[in-house]
């Protein structure tokens, strides 16, 4: 997700590049805050433990659900209401074949075991007072 090396470059810093902290995500804060154009990029991404998969890029999006595929244009059709895939079989193509092998690569990284890391002790402690009845 983006959301992490985003507020991390906003706070001055950037993240640890080794694993097991490596981030999958990129900083958009140039986009957002020095109008730096904008990158186009494939996005993936499952829910429902891999019951439905999806794939975007541009304007298309590619969604599998169990054996069902759909392509969409999510620009035009932003409720995803007509479904491409026998209308543009090119864009179908490219997007299902690296829909997949993507979605793959994924749903492959996610299952990898991590080390368990407490939160906690990533912080720092401090002595602040809870209320105000406590200052």
């Amino acid at each position: 997700m983006d959301w992490v090396p985003t507020l991390l470059a906003a706070a001055g810093t950037v993240p640890d590049p080794a694993p097991p902290y490596a981030l999958d995500g990129m900083n958009l804060l140039p986009m957002l805050a020095q109008n730096a154009p904008l990158v186009s990029r494939k996005l993936f991404w499952r829910y429902k433990a891999n019951a439905q998969r999806a794939a975007r890029d541009g304007d298309y999006k590619f969604l599998k659900i169990l054996d069902n595929t759909f392509l969409f244009n999510v620009v035009e059709d932003p409720l995803e209401r007509a479904n491409l895939k026998e209308r543009q079989k090119d864009v179908y193509q490219r997007l299902a074949g690296s829909g997949t092998s993507g979605i793959v690569q994924c749903c492959r990284r996610s299952k990898r075991a991590s080390p368990p890391v407490s939160m906690a002790s990533s912080l720092p402690i401090t002595s602040a007072p809870r209320n105000r009845s406590d200052a």
